[in-house]
């Protein structure tokens, strides 16, 4: 998967999950890979700093060695005690039920409409969080990559994709600074992140950015109101 610095643009040399870091020759730029995971955000999401995330994504990864992604979810939520058990419930039943069945609905509707779907098409989703869309996105044939700005939400997107037998290709960075060439994919899925994002602008900027001159975007945001 190619892959360009975040602060200059420049590509990036190949990785292996084994490495440590991407070097960047344009910006001398070093980029940590994590648990596998390549992290090349600018900043961090509002809700952690990057190095306690980076701590928290290789605990889960620790403790999801013997387990699946339901209850590698429930793990984190057993070291995120901010979270009430009310809440933690609903984003369980939310991350393994109702999302997976909401992007599988969604998909069957627009595969409809949307003839870049019949074609296994390139696609990024956008804010992939634990990885709802992803088997249901995987399932169209083409080549899937999930980026999200939470290291350890995609160490759980990684075990839901294991789960179901598919490859996983995850980057953790900024929506409004994203590592990827220009036109590089068919479609960009982008479920419910604008919202959370520093920049709204900026990042359908690089949603655009990294859409194909046929591409299609589908961005989907709550009614704030």
């Amino acid at each position: 998967m190619e892959l360009t610095c975040p602060r200059c643009g420049t590509d990036l040399p190949p990785w292996q999950e084994e490495a440590e870091s991407l070097s960047c020759g344009g910006c001398t730029a070093e980029w940590p890979i994590v648990v596998g995971i390549p992290d090349l955000r600018l900043y961090p999401d509002p809700y952690i700093e990057l190095l306690e995330d980076r701590e928290k994504a290789r605990r889960l990864e620790e403790m999801g060695e013997d387990c699946s992604a339901g209850e590698l979810i429930q793990a984190y939520f057993s070291i995120t005690p901010e979270v009430p058990p009310e809440l933690a419930e609903g984003y369980l039943r939310g991350m393994l039920e109702l999302g997976p069945a909401r992007a599988q609905d969604r998909l069957e509707r627009l595969s409809e409409e949307m003839v870049v779907l019949r074609n296994r098409p390139r696609i990024l989703d956008l804010g992939c969080g634990a990885g709802a869309w992803l088997p249901a996105l995987s399932a169209l044939g083409g080549e899937v990559v999930g980026v999200d700005v939470a290291l350890r939400w995609l160490v759980v997107a990684r075990r839901v994709l294991r789960d179901a037998g598919i490859p996983a290709r995850l980057l953790c960075a900024n929506a409004e600074a994203l590592p990827l060439p220009q036109h590089r994919f068919d479609m960009v899925v982008g479920a419910n992140v604008l919202e959370h994002t520093r920049d709204p602008a900026a990042a359908l900027d690089e949603a655009f950015r990294v859409l194909d001159k046929d591409g299609v975007a589908y961005l989907t945001t709550p009614n704030r109101f």
